[in-house]
């Protein structure tokens, strides 16, 4: 909270490898963020942390946050 406070915006932490699979929950995950209008802030920081893992999984994900904190 801290964090998203200093810096304005609403922030996204994801550490681990990124794997085809985990669509739903991140798309969960954003879904609940984007959904609070009241606290949601005009700006999301994305924080990785990950040794790496499936570029079409990256791109999926983009996808999610672009279609649900753009708007």
């Amino acid at each position: 909270m801290a964090l998203e406070s200093h810096l304005n915006a609403d922030v996204f932490s994801y550490s681990g490898q990124i794997v085809d699979g985990l669509e739903n929950s991140i798309l969960d995950l954003i879904e609940d963020l984007a959904k609070d209008n009241e606290k949601k802030k005009d700006r999301l920081i994305v924080i990785l942390t990950t040794p790496g893992g499936s570029a079409i999984a990256v791109k999926r994900y983009v996808n999610i946050i672009r279609q649900h904190m753009m708007k």
